[in-house]
């Protein structure tokens, strides 16, 4: 869906969640924020080499990109823009959706990034957020957001979110469990949530606000 509302290639790796992981290597974990940052150095090589294994045939990827992350890949993306400021890759990054964006408790790495994306590395971040229970640490990453930059746009609340809205598969076995785990999610909500997000990902890479959905704050859409 994302990729056809906005003519972009989406890369979503798999990424382990074992936070005991002794190296770090998990989504929350600063090693792998760090290697992502990393594959954006330069001439790119990795990311060119795994798209074109991917797609069967050598490509020529756009240099412009933004980071999409749910759940604690919204700490991943935003972690990963901090380091971007730090390794001067920084420059074709147009900006952050998370989605119902989740920080581990104890974990510095967000207020740590929003330190670094001011000035000329400042980058817009979007946040779609649910409602305030377990599954979103009870709103903490909009809090964040909020105290971090008071005047922006940092994202709306859907009424009646779920954790789960933006998790949708092919097995409806899993799915029912999913929703069990997190909350079943209301039809318009799953509708939304793509709708924001695609027009979001769009303005962020025309420069512009004429095809997501933006807001005063407190302001009912």
């Amino acid at each position: 869906h994302l990729a056809e509302r906005t003519d972009s290639i989406i890369v979503a790796p798999s990424l382990s969640s074992n936070f005991f992981s002794p190296s770090a290597e998990w989504v929350g974990g600063s090693t792998v924020q760090r290697a992502v940052a990393d594959l954006f150095v330069g001439d790119r090589a990795a990311l060119t080499e795994s798209a074109s294994a991917a797609a069967g045939y050598d490509v020529s990827l756009p240099e412009k990109f933004v980071l999409v992350g749910h759940s604690a890949g919204g700490t991943l993306v935003t972690s990963v823009a901090g380091f971007l400021a730090d390794n001067g890759a920084i420059g074709d990054l147009q900006g952050i959706v998370m989605l119902d964006g989740v920080e581990p408790a104890g974990s510095p790495f967000v207020s740590d990034a929003l330190s670094k994306l001011t000035g000329a590395d400042y980058r817009p971040i979007y946040l779609i957020s649910s409602d305030r229970y377990f599954w979103s640490r009870n709103g903490d990453m909009a809090d964040k957001l909020q105290l971090a930059r008071p005047e922006d746009f940092n994202g709306v609340n859907l009424v009646g979110g779920r954790h789960i809205d933006y998790m949708l598969g092919g097995n409806k076995i899993i799915q029912f469990a999913e929703y069990l785990t997190a909350g079943f999610s209301k039809p318009q909500n799953i509708d939304a949530a793509e709708i924001l997000m695609a027009g979001w990902v769009n303005d962020l890479f025309s420069g512009t606000q004429s095809q997501g959905v933006y807001g005063s704050p407190g302001e009912q859409i």
